[in-house]
């Protein structure tokens, strides 16, 4: 309790992202390119991983995509416990990572119940993880906690609307109705009513576009970030002051 009065020196600061290698305008690991002035090719990333993955080729059905270690602090329990209400509704579910072994097994069972609606590739893919965040429309991450996070931010990069739960760098990064959907409850039913909602969004282009055009817009790169710690040290060497005899002391 004594340091309560130390908190007006600490500075959160997120991660950046390398804003050239994570580029639809240049990657070339994705079936087209495209960026926020002309979103046409991200429907081709689209059919394309629909088509890699063996799923129902259809624009009008959502993807929804995640990219992860296989955890429960990433909030795959909650997935899978609501896992058949989402798929009832017509959403496509993709996922890869490698991980907990239970996690692992209980999307197997989903892919053989769900063969033309769900995918896993348990294994480490980077190739494959560029084109999930292109050919989604949705980026899953109901993480139980996440310090910052750089999977919303990677979706964001290439018009993927996150769906997180409201915790760590996600609520910090990712507001409902803006660049995504966020929920608080930790629960499979919190999930599955923030994906609903998402998906009735989805079916109005116009609005669902407006979104992923703002989020193809954000800026997230490291330097932005590096202009955030500059300014902590140069307020932290404000705080310095001259002691006895010429010797500098802290504030």
């Amino acid at each position: 309790m004594r340091d309560l009065h130390q908190k007006e020196k600490l500075f959160g600061i997120l991660n950046g992202i390398d804003q050239d290698f994570f580029n639809p305008e240049t990657d070339k690991f994705i079936a087209e390119n495209f960026n926020s002035s002309n979103i046409n090719g991200k429907a081709h990333c689209k059919a394309s991983l629909q088509k890699e993955l063996g799923l129902t080729i259809d624009p009008s059905v959502p993807i929804l995509g995640i990219v992860s270690r296989l955890s429960d602090q990433k909030g795959f329990d909650l997935i899978i416990e609501q896992a058949f209400g989402m798929l009832a509704l017509g959403a496509q579910f993709v996922a890869l990572g490698t991980g907990d072994q239970w996690v692992a097994g209980q999307l197997k069972k989903l892919q053989a119940e769900w063969p033309d609606q769900v995918h896993f590739a348990e294994r480490y893919d980077a190739v494959l993880a560029q084109k999930i965040y292109a050919g989604s429309d949705i980026f899953l991450m109901p993480s139980a906690f996440e310090p910052c996070g750089l999977g919303q931010m990677i979706a964001l990069r290439y018009g993927t609307l996150p769906i997180v739960r409201k915790t760590g760098g996600l609520a910090d990064s990712i507001f409902d109705g803006k660049n995504g959907f966020v929920f608080e409850e930790r629960s499979a039913k919190a999930v599955f009513d923030t994906i609903k909602r998402a998906l009735e969004l989805f079916n109005d282009r116009t609005k669902w576009e407006a979104m992923v055009k703002h989020a193809l817009a954000e800026d997230f790169g490291w330097t932005k970030s590096a202009g955030l710690y500059e300014e902590m040290y140069q307020a932290a060497m404000g705080r310095r002051i001259s002691g006895p005899n010429g010797i500098e002391q802290r504030a």
